[in-house]
């Protein structure tokens, strides 16, 4: 599924190519955070069958670089990294983006929360 890894602090985030579903399931199994990166990317949340749109944490993790707008990037990869809560109706994960300018990689993380079937952005 993903060929390389990057260490970041003293966690190993896996590094996938740019065409790839990637899926994080809750310990619980009662929700997965999905990205499918492709020509536009896209994240959600699917609870009991409920899919929960939160793509818009490309930007608010794009915005943490603040430095171009995203159509500069060559490249742009979503993935769940961690999932920090889950619990009937609050889920607390967190979506990691590597995205490439110039041949240099950049990598932020944002935690998503989704409380009554809700995205609540920060």
């Amino acid at each position: 599924m993903f060929s390389k890894y990057l260490l970041l602090g003293l966690s190993i985030l896996p590094m996938y190519s740019s065409a790839e579903t990637i899926e994080l399931w809750s310990k619980d199994k009662k929700a997965r955070a999905v990205c499918e990166n492709s020509t536009s990317n896209r994240c959600y949340i699917v609870v009991a069958m409920t899919e929960i749109d939160i793509s818009s944490v490309e930007g608010a993790n794009l915005g943490k670089l603040g430095i171009r707008s995203s159509n500069e990037y060559s490249k742009i990869i979503n993935f769940p990294s961690k999932w920090l809560k889950a619990s009937n109706d609050e889920y607390l994960v967190n979506i990691t983006t590597q995205a490439w300018f110039e041949a240099q990689r950049y990598t932020v993380t944002e935690p998503v929360y989704i409380k009554d079937g809700v995205y609540l952005p920060r």
